[in-house]
């Protein structure tokens, strides 16, 4: 979360960064210390202010417990898409999305949020070790991927 919030305001100036908290750790303590260590490291003429990140609270009871907001989002994906999401991590950020999508997120912030998070899907996807059709299920991952975005960008949740 800090280095992509230190990363946005060096780089990506106006750029939002998002992170869900699915930990009680004082996050709103932690990412402006270490983006401003690591600011003061790259010799970087900045100082950080709560406006270069937004931290969403999504823990619920504590980490590693599953929340009603992180089984809801859970339950919505696996109907609706057919993916399992798991409930420390990836169901309570998902809760957190639609939590923001219900609050009148526009739709140019999820889907900078969505092309993030698949993103990271497909890297993750390259480094396994698959030994057969691999350029097959490459060509549909990432035809399946960026053919769905419009679709996406119509849903309502």
């Amino acid at each position: 979360m800090a280095g992509l919030a230190l990363g946005a305001k060096l780089y990506l100036p106006g750029t939002a960064v998002y992170g869900m908290m699915v930990d009680t750790d004082p996050f709103d303590r932690i990412t402006p210390a270490l983006m401003q260590e690591a600011a003061d490291l790259l010799e970087a003429d900045i100082t950080v202010t709560q406006e270069d990140y937004h931290l969403r609270d999504v823990c619920g009871q504590g980490y590693a417990i599953p929340s009603e907001q992180g089984n809801e989002a859970i339950r919505l994906m696996a109907q609706q898409e057919g993916i399992f999401l798991d409930p420390v991590y990836t169901g309570k950020a998902f809760g957190g999305l639609l939590a923001m999508v219900r609050e009148g997120a526009t739709a140019e912030e999820l889907r900078d949020i969505l092309l993030d998070l698949m993103g990271d899907a497909t890297a993750a996807w390259e480094k396994l070790p698959l030994l057969r059709d691999a350029e097959i299920q490459r060509s549909i991952l990432y035809a399946g991927v960026w053919k769905q975005m419009p679709v996406m960008e119509g849903k309502h949740i």
